[in-house]
């Protein structure tokens, strides 16, 4: 998913490269301000390049990296960028605000993320000397952590990495190409960007390196929480399977880094952390609930955030859809597949909308609904609501209310979707059709590419060959916001188990 990613920026019907993205001047226009005429500025991928009057790189060296979000990056480039033109180095940096919060997004590859400048110092005493200045002039600023590189001294924005300044490639097996810097014995090493630092063989890092955290003996998280295993990982962190030591309990770790995935509108700033705090907050208030994970405890480990909720045995509902027992498409023939999948419908069916109403019954909307945030138990058919930063409560404030509008998922967001100024319950209720929609087939994304498009058409095809109408009729309920037809149905209907 990281890969495929950026290729959905540019337009929204086809996959393009973010070559083809349109920005906006404001980073082109600063840049130009403040470099001499002599200099040149051209657009490459998502950067802006530029270049003093007969410039040369080095193959490869140390790199320069200013990590800041977008509310500081004016500021950034005012200081950072004398400091180039008055050595001639070349440097690049985000082509707009929007390709930057992408660059610091939940989704990007974390081995490239946080990165607003690069600066291509041509040998090593350029670099310290550079650095060192870079550091003096940008001492109050701050930005994600970059993963793939190492801080400088004490500095909040400012990392450095050794890799390639031009672009040497080599074939791989499979036919495609990967980037590679060029060993003393001219042989090519890949240049990879690792969500973590690291220095080639020959190389030594001119600042010593010390009191890295990343050569640091792991212990307890929090003092209490022992990790197991990583479940999945993201540019805003980690989610892992712990340990909590003081009960013996399994359970779930939600990490947070400071600075990336930022929201900041109407002078509302939202980051991973606070939306993890946030999350804390709505779990605290629905505690009551037993279709959510119980929270444990919300702390700070170094920099990063974590939250501690109780382990819900399960898989993504996306995952769980895909199962061969569950898939329905290839065995409508089949009266025996589709009693099975019925029963299996109607229990989750009815879970859910137990849920969604337990949770709307204490103030909240959910807002993002969709089959990631869905855990089923595929031995019991329990489910699990999980994710909720995105929910929005009966007491937030207009900001906010913005926010969780439009925290959703492509696919189950209706047309009317907060028209009010607010989220509703059956923006709720919609997104549960629309999960259910995908039990049967899960084509829920392409009517983003036609809103108007007849939801019913598909389940229409499958009650021709055999399905039952309670199926469309739970379906079609929900997405109109009828609740209470649609546990009707659910309550008169008893498929076989």
């Amino acid at each position: 998913m990281e890969e495929a990613f950026g290729f959905q920026l540019a337009g929204g019907e086809f996959f393009e490269d973010l070559s083809r993205y349109g920005t906006t001047p404001v980073y082109l226009e600063l840049m130009k301000e403040l470099l001499p005429p002599d200099w040149s500025v051209s657009r490459k991928d998502v950067w802006l390049q530029a270049l003093p009057p007969a410039a040369e790189f080095a193959v490869q060296g140390f790199k320069i990296h200013v990590s800041v979000t977008p509310q500081l990056a004016g500021t950034a480039m005012r200081r950072v960028v004398p400091v180039c033109v008055e050595s001639g180095v070349p440097f690049k940096a985000a082509a707009d605000p929007a390709l930057l919060g992408m660059l610091n997004g939940k989704r990007f590859g974390r081995g490239g993320s946080g990165k607003f400048m690069t600066i291509y110092p041509p040998d090593v005493d350029t670099f310290t000397r550079l650095a060192a200045e870079i550091h003096r002039r940008t001492s109050d600023l701050e930005g994600p952590y970059i993963l793939s590189d190492r801080r400088y001294a004490d500095s909040r924005c400012l990392f450095y990495r050794y890799g390639g300044f031009r672009s040497v490639q080599r074939l791989r097996v499979d036919g495609t190409r990967e980037l590679c810097i060029v060993a003393p014995d001219g042989s090519l090493v890949p240049d990879q960007r690792l969500p973590y630092f690291q220095l080639p063989e020959w190389v030594e890092d001119p600042f010593g390196g010390a009191g890295e955290v990343e050569d640091e003996e792991p212990g307890l998280l929090g003092g209490r929480f022992r990790i197991e295993e990583a479940i999945s990982f993201s540019n805003s962190g980690g989610v892992y399977r712990a340990v909590d030591t003081r009960t013996g309990e399994p359970v779930v770790l939600k990490e947070a880094r400071p600075l990336t995935n930022v929201w900041n509108r109407h002078g509302l700033f939202l980051d991973s952390v606070v939306l993890l705090s946030r999350e804390h907050a709505v779990l605290e208030r629905l505690r009551h609930v037993p279709c959510l994970p119980r929270p444990v405890a919300l702390f700070q480990e170094w920099e990063h955030w974590f939250l501690a909720e109780s382990f819900a045995e399960g898989v993504p509902l996306t995952s769980f859809r895909a199962r061969d027992e569950v898939i329905l498409t290839s065995y409508i023939d089949d009266p025996e597949r589709i009693r099975r999948f019925c029963s299996m419908f109607h229990s989750l069916a009815t879970q859910l909308l137990d849920a969604v109403q337990a949770i709307h019954a204490s103030g909240v909307i959910i807002g993002d609904l969709s089959p990631n945030n869905v855990l089923v138990d595929p031995d019991t058919l329990r489910v699990t609501l999980i994710d909720l930063e995105g929910a929005q409560c009966v007491d937030d404030d207009e900001a906010m209310n913005e926010f969780s509008r439009v925290w959703a998922t492509p696919g189950f967001r209706s047309e009317a979707r907060g028209s009010a100024g607010r989220l509703a319950a059956s923006d709720d209720f919609f997104a549960l059709g629309m999960v259910l929609h995908g039990l049967v087939l899960p084509v829920e994304s392409f009517f983003e590419l036609n809103p108007q498009a007849s939801r019913d058409r598909f389940i229409d095809r499958f009650v021709a060959a055999g399905l039952p109408v309670q199926v469309r009729e739970v379906v079609a309920a929900l997405r109109t916001g009828r609740a209470d037809l649609a546990r009707d149905v659910l309550e008169t209907w008893s498929p076989p188990s």
